[in-house]
């Protein structure tokens, strides 16, 4: 009895064993990061949405959302516009997804976050002022972060740039471009 107990115990390990060395559980390749080092323990990023070909989801009046998905009528996001995009480093390559949230009424002040997942990287959640620059871009400040992002603090600059030149049919970009400071390095 002992011995078939034994046995099995054992067959059954290996047949473990050799389920996971023919499949391979899915490990998150993590793209180099395109960061440029500034003085001062700062550092740039800078990622990029091409539109129209990153939009996964477009929740303007343009083009509304399926009735099932419909949530701007909802009671609890009242008057508010959500996007969803793929982002892409200077390179080019799909590194991630984002979620934008703007209040659609443009006659109040401009309310808008950000929501950026980087696989094998973490998370970036973005706070944005309804304050424009000279060149009329919008600037919001990081205010939590995981994974490698944890701890970090800086700003981010929202610029939407027409006709980016990025490929052969007319397509503008929304450039997102994030200046941070990691906590260990607070000056």
């Amino acid at each position: 009895m002992i011995k078939r107990f034994l046995l099995g115990a054992l067959l059954g390990a290996a047949t473990v064993w050799g389920g996971f060395s023919l499949y391979h559980p899915v490990a998150l390749t993590r793209e180099n990061s395109q960061i440029k080092v500034i003085p001062n323990g700062y550092s740039q990023e800078v990622f990029r949405i091409n539109v129209p070909r990153d939009i996964v989801l477009d929740d303007s009046e343009q083009n509304p959302t399926p009735d099932n998905l419909d949530w701007s009528a909802a009671s609890f996001l009242p008057g508010m516009q959500v996007n969803i995009f793929k982002i892409r480093d200077i390179n080019g390559r799909v590194i991630g997804v984002a979620s934008r949230m703007v209040s659609s009424d443009l006659a109040k002040e401009r309310i808008s976050e950000w929501l950026l997942h980087l696989p094998a990287r973490g998370n970036i959640y973005v706070a944005m002022s309804g304050e424009r620059t000279a060149d009329g871009a919008y600037l919001g400040s990081i205010k939590q972060g995981t994974g490698n992002f944890e701890g970090v603090t800086g700003e981010l600059t929202e610029r939407f740039v027409k006709d980016a030149g990025l490929s052969l049919e007319p397509e503008s970009a929304i450039e997102l471009s994030f200046l941070t400071q990691s906590a260990g390095q607070a000056q």
